[in-house]
């Protein structure tokens, strides 16, 4: 296979009891290690409801985002079942909370009557 990162050829080994499964690795273990996947979770209570926000990077990393793929969708689909289908879902590539966003998201959840929950790559500072 070849890395969706570094572009170059790798195998995972496989053995009786993984033959016929399918690999869903597509990178390879140097980048896996180069560019780690560590999940925030953080709760910041608003007026009446709750914003959840969670970040997938540590840092801003330029990467193709079909590497993790997999890992993405156990986190989305862990996610999609916390939340009722009164909550909004939010997704951003880049998100800094302010002071602004976080009256806008206030306001939002009050008015709609529901919680909110952001999901992003990275959370700035």
């Amino acid at each position: 296979m070849k890395c969706l990162i570094c572009k170059c050829n790798f195998s995972s080994k496989k053995n009786i009891g993984t033959f016929l499964k399918l690999d869903k690795s597509l990178i390879c273990d140097k980048c896996y290690h180069s560019y780690p996947l560590k999940i925030n979770y953080s709760v910041i209570p608003l007026n009446k409801h709750l914003l959840y926000i969670y970040s997938l990077y540590p840092k801003p990393y330029f990467i193709n985002s079909l590497a993790y793929s997999y890992e993405f969708s156990k986190l989305f689909s862990c996610i999609y079942f916390s939340f009722s289908n009164n909550d909004y879902c939010f997704a951003f590539d880049y998100f800094k909370l302010t002071q602004l966003k976080l009256d806008i998201f206030d306001d939002l959840s009050s008015f709609y009557d529901k919680d909110i929950y952001i999901i992003c790559n990275y959370m700035a500072d």
